[in-house]
């Protein structure tokens, strides 16, 4: 083995003191790397795990309320309230009352029975002409401009607070025609409305502290945990959210988990920011390295 050219002419035991120190720094640094590659793993692992969980979580709970709301949908429209009143308002206007309607708006809150996500149900003739509603105060023109491409649809909207008139929220709303169950004649539309609130709830309170938001199918971002505006786009797309069903990829020092969510053709994000993994990867070693750093001071003064 050849001595290093600053070791010749060193005394012995200094000579061999510092080879020896040589090869246990060396030692301790291929221990340390392999530690911290098989830390900083595991807690990709568990962090991996953590976001597809929580993106897991949110789409069996915004599932649930798409399934719950389309359920209500169907014992609405073949309620005989329902289609009776609805059927007076459409052939005998001039009969039709306040009494009706405040009926109907009654039928329409026992049906849906204060279900905590449902912000309203609202009533449309044939024409579009609101017949009823649960709403407080009533968004009159809410279908005007939309086009009713099908029998029953998901879109977006934005309605009058019921807390503050001047404020609209945004809503994620089923709209969907009926039929007389007698006749098979179109009697009009049910309308039902998930505030984004309630949306963004099933993220807020989980115990996962990343960054959540959930984008269509042109990046819109459509319900956020108020990190990203509602409606920018996001901006860590990446073309492997439109390729796959689920994943995840690294962008702009962040890593983005991302799953499919079929019915209303939309993706949730869980994004994580890669600090997380060096932060927990190397935290714990600079009280060692420390140590280290100054117990090889304190060797080095003693030999010299």
């Amino acid at each position: 083995m050849r001595i290093p050219a600053k070791m010749e002419g060193m005394p012995l035991n200094k000579q061999i003191f510092g080879s020896m120190f040589a090869i246990s720094s060396a030692i301790i640094l291929l221990i340390s790397i392999a530690t911290c590659s098989i830390i900083f793993t595991n807690v990709m692992d568990l962090e991996t795990k953590s976001s597809i969980q929580n993106l897991e979580h949110i789409n069996s709970q915004l599932d649930f309320f798409l399934t719950s709301v389309d359920n209500y949908s169907k014992s609405i429209i073949v309620n005989a309230a329902v289609q009776d009143t609805t059927n007076k308002f459409n052939t005998k206007r001039q009969k039709f009352s306040e009494m009706d309607q405040m009926r109907l708006k009654d039928e329409l809150n026992t049906i849906i029975q204060s279900t905590s996500f449902i912000y309203s149900v609202n009533i449309y003739s044939d024409s579009k002409q609101l017949i009823a509603s649960t709403e407080v105060p009533t968004n009159e023109d809410s279908l005007s401009g939309i086009e009713i491409s099908s029998d029953r649809i998901w879109l977006t909207a934005k309605k009058i607070s019921i807390y503050d008139r001047n404020q609209k929220i945004p809503v994620l709303m089923l709209l969907q025609r009926f039929y007389s169950y007698s006749t098979g004649k179109m009697l009009g539309y049910v309308e039902i409305s998930i505030p984004e609130t309630a949306i963004s709830s099933i993220y807020e309170n989980t115990e996962n502290e990343n960054n959540t938001c959930i984008v269509d199918s042109t990046g819109s971002i459509q319900s956020t945990d108020g990190l990203y505006p509602l409606y920018s786009v996001y901006p860590n797309l990446d073309n492997a959210l439109f390729k796959n069903k689920s994943g995840f990829y690294f962008i702009n020092n962040n890593i983005v988990f991302y799953k499919y969510f079929e019915k209303l053709n939309w993706y949730i994000i869980t994004q994580v920011s890669s600090n997380i993994f060096f932060a927990a990867d190397l935290l714990p070693y600079f009280p060692f390295c420390f140590h280290c750093r100054l117990r090889s001071c304190n060797l080095h003064h003693s030999v010299t």
